[in-house]
C-alpha cells in the first residue's frame, strides 16, 4: 500500500503572489514565480477523462501566454502521487504540477472539478475563475472561457465574466 507524505502547502488567508509546493514530476520544492501579467493556475487530474480532453488546450495557452505563470496543481485525494507521476510524466507539461494533497489551494479556490481554472493578477487577486470551455471534451467546445480570458486580459479589456461553470469530474478530498 502506498502512504502519502505529507508536503508542506504555502497558502495564506490572502491574495498569494509567489506559490510553493511539491513538483509532482521532480518530488523537488518548487516556486512558481508571478508572470508580468499574473499566474494561472489549473486544478488536473490523472484519471478524468475531461481534466485530459483539456491538456493540449492548457499546454497552447501556457506557451501563447508567456506574460503568465502557469501551474498545475493535483487535488485528488483518491490518486496516488505514483499514479499522478506517470500521468504528468506522459503528458510532459511545460510548467510545474504541484501536489495538493490536503486540499488547501482545492478549497482555497473553492474548486471542486476538473479542469478548473484560476487566474491571478501580479499581485495575487483572482481575476478569473472557472471552466477551461463550456464542454467536457475541449474537441466539442463552442466556448473557450479561458482562452478568451487571456486574450481579454493582455488586450488591456475588462472581462465581462469573472467566473464560468467548470465542466469536469470531483475533486475528491481527503477526509480525517
Amino acid at each position: 500500500m502506498i502512504k502519502y507524505f505529507v508536503f508542506i502547502i504555502f497558502l495564506s488567508s490572502c491574495a498569494l503572489n509567489d506559490i510553493t509546493g511539491t513538483n509532482v514530476r521532480s518530488s523537488n520544492e518548487t516556486t512558481v514565480t508571478t508572470g508580468q501579467q499574473g499566474t494561472v493556475l489549473v486544478f488536473l487530474s490523472a484519471r478524468c477523462p475531461c481534466s485530459n480532453s483539456h491538456v493540449e488546450e492548457i499546454r497552447s495557452l501556457s506557451q501563447k501566454y508567456k506574460s503568465f505563470s502557469f501551474a498545475a496543481i493535483h487535488s485528488n485525494a483518491n490518486e496516488t502521487i505514483e499514479e499522478a507521476k506517470v500521468y504528468f510524466d506522459k503528458k510532459d507539461l511545460p510548467f510545474p504540477v504541484l501536489i495538493d494533497i490536503n486540499n488547501k489551494w482545492a478549497n482555497h479556490y473553492q474548486a471542486f472539478k476538473t479542469p478548473h481554472a484560476v487566474v491571478l493578477d501580479a499581485q495575487g487577486g483572482v481575476i478569473y475563475q472557472g471552466g477551461i470551455s463550456n464542454k467536457r471534451v475541449f474537441d466539442q467546445a463552442d466556448q473557450k472561457y479561458l482562452r478568451t480570458t487571456l486574450e481579454i486580459i493582455e488586450s488591456k479589456r475588462k472581462l465581462a465574466s469573472s467566473k464560468e461553470e467548470v465542466m469536469g469530474c470531483g475533486i475528491k478530498r481527503k477526509h480525517p
